[in-house]
């Protein structure tokens, strides 16, 4: 599990990467995860725009417009994979210049 500097070098990452873009698609693949997600996540997640990044404890929280925030956590592995293929939550993203995907493992939902 990432310790605290390892989040915040992740978060920075992920908001240098996506400010900015705008959530194309959002699908739940496995709604049995350790937390329940909420019903309706994806519709409510499509069409949202990534404001901005905070950390709170080991917990990123992405700021979404609308005022929504999406809490992700990165698990045992210390990282958000592209494009994998067992991913349970998938969000497509249109960043400013290109496209890419980014998936959760196991984060618990707000």
């Amino acid at each position: 599990m990432p310790e605290l500097p390892e989040v915040e070098t992740v978060m920075r990452g992920l908001a240098a990467v996506l400010v900015g873009a705008v959530i194309e698609r959002a699908e739940v693949r496995r709604p049995d995860l350790r937390w329940p997600l909420p019903p309706g996540l994806a519709a409510r997640l499509t069409g949202a725009q990534v404001l901005g990044f905070r950390r709170r404890a080991k917990y990123m929280l992405m700021r979404l417009s609308g005022g929504d925030s999406l809490l992700i956590h990165l698990g045992m592995s210390g990282r958000m994979v592209a494009r994998a293929r067992h991913s349970p939550v998938v969000i497509r993203l249109e960043p400013q210049g290109g496209a890419s995907d980014a998936r959760g493992h196991n984060a618990p939902p707000e």
